[in-house]
C-alpha cells in the first residue's frame, strides 16, 4: 500500500488540516492513477494551499481502486486519527480507461476535505513551574539511546465493498464433436466464482446429450449413447472491456458415458464407463444489459480414460459401438447473471 501525508487548505479562514493519505490500487485497475497521480489531481482541485507535510496528520484518508466486471470502483473515506468517520464515498464507473473515475474521485476528496469540520486546535500545555524552567540557552539532556518518539499510528484501511468476491450463474447448450460416436447437444449450467478480478473458478455440469449409432444396418442392432459429468476448471482473465471479456480456463471433466442397446444378441442392455478428460476452454462474455451477459467458448478435451462398448449381434459377431476419441471438441453458447 502506497502511503503520502498531504494537507488541505479548504478555505483562507479554516485551520488547515493535515491529512495522511493511504491509498490502494488493486490488481486489475492499472488504468487507474497511483498515489502520486492522484495527488497531483487533488492539489489541482484543491488549490495552491495544498502543500506535503511528513509528519504530523491529524486525518487520515483511505481510499481503494477496484476493477470491475466491466469498469472500476472507489472507496474513499475521511476519519479522525482517533478513528471518528468524518465522511465516505464510493464510486463507480462502467467504462474501461478510468478517466473519468479519476477526475470524479479528485473531485470527491476535494469535497470531503470541504464538507469535514474544521479541525479543533490541541490546548496549549501550562508551562512548568518557574522553578523547574531550565535557564535559557542551557543545554537539554540528551534522550537515552535507543528512544524513539511516540507517534500515533495509522490503521490499514478497511476493504472497500470493490474488492468482495463476485459470483456469476450460466446456462446454455453444449455441442461435442468425438465425444461420443456422433455429434451431441447438451444442456449445462454452471456457477462461477471470482475471489480476484483475474481469476475465478468455475464449477458447472452438463447432460442430456444423445447420439445413435447403427451397427451393421437395422437387422443387427442399434445402440443409444448419453452423457452426464461435471467440470470442475480454472479460469485466468485475458481482457476486459466495458463490454466484453476474454478468459482463458483449464480444468477436470469427470462423469459417466450411457449406453442404450437394442437388437443385438443380449436383447435390450445397457451398460455405462466412467468419463475422466482434461479440458482447455477460451470463452468470451458479451454485456447485454445490467448482469446479464451471454456467453461463447470453443474447447478441447482429452481423455484420460478409455471407454469402449462393445456387443455381439444376432449371428454372434463382436461389434464395437464406441471407443474412445484422443481429443474431442466443444463449442458453448449460452446465458448468465453476474452478482
Amino acid at each position: 500500500m502506497l502511503a503520502l501525508t498531504i494537507v488541505s487548505t479548504l478555505l483562507p479562514s479554516r485551520a488547515r488540516a493535515q491529512v495522511a493519505l493511504a491509498w490502494r490500487r488493486l490488481s486489475g485497475a492499472e488504468a487507474c492513477p497511483d498515489a502520486a497521480a492522484l495527488r497531483t489531481a487533488v492539489t489541482a482541485r484543491v488549490g495552491s494551499g495544498f502543500v506535503l507535510a511528513d509528519e504530523g496528520a491529524t486525518r487520515v484518508l483511505e481510499g481503494e481502486v477496484a476493477p470491475l466486471w466491466p469498469g472500476h470502483r472507489v472507496h474513499i473515506r475521511l476519519r479522525e486519527r482517533s478513528g471518528a468517520l468524518l465522511g465516505e464515498r464510493t464510486l463507480v464507473d462502467r467504462a474501461a480507461d478510468c478517466a473519468a473515475l479519476s477526475e470524479a474521485t479528485a473531485l470527491a476528496i476535494a469535497l470531503l476535505f470541504e464538507s469535514a469540520p474544521p479541525p479543533t486546535p490541541s490546548p496549549a500545555s501550562p508551562p512548568p513551574p518557574f522553578s523547574a524552567r531550565a535557564p535559557e540557552g542551557a543545554l537539554r539532556p540528551p534522550a537515552p539511546a535507543g528512544a524513539v518518539a511516540e507517534q500515533p499510528a495509522v490503521g490499514p484501511p478497511r476493504p472497500a465493498p470493490g474488492s468482495r468476491w463476485r459470483y456469476a450463474l450460466a446456462a446454455g447448450a453444449l455441442g461435442s464433436l468425438a465425444l461420443l460416436p456422433s455429434p451431441t447437444v447438451h444442456a449445462f449450467v454452471g456457477l462461477r466464482v471470482a475471489p480476484t478480478p483475474l481469476y475465478a473458478i468455475e464449477l458447472r455440469l452438463v447432460a442430456l446429450g444423445g447420439a445413435d449409432q447403427q451397427v451393421g444396418g437395422d437387422s443387427l442392432g442399434s445402440a443409444r449413447f448419453s452423457t452426464i459429468h461435471a467440470l470442475l476448471a480454472g479460469c485466468r482473465q485475458l481482457l476486459r472491456t466495458r463490454w466484453l471479456g476474454l478468459d482463458a480456463c483449464v480444468g477436470l471433466i469427470a462423469g459417466v458415458v450411457r449406453a442404450e442397446g437394442s437388437g443385438f444378441s443380449e436383447q435390450d442392455f445397457t451398460s455405462s464407463a466412467p468419463l475422466v478428460a482434461g479440458s482447455a476452454r477460451l470463452a468470451s462474455e458479451l454485456t447485454l444489459v445490467g448482469p446479464l451477459y451471454s456467453a461463447l467458448a470453443l474447447g478441447l478435451g482429452v481423455p484420460f480414460t478409455n471407454t469402449r462398448f462393445v456387443a455381439l449381434d444376432t449371428n454372434g459377431q463382436p461389434r464395437e459401438l464406441m471407443d474412445t476419441r484422443p481429443v474431442f471438441g466443444t463449442l458453448e453458447l449460452g446465458v448468465g447473471a453476474r452478482f
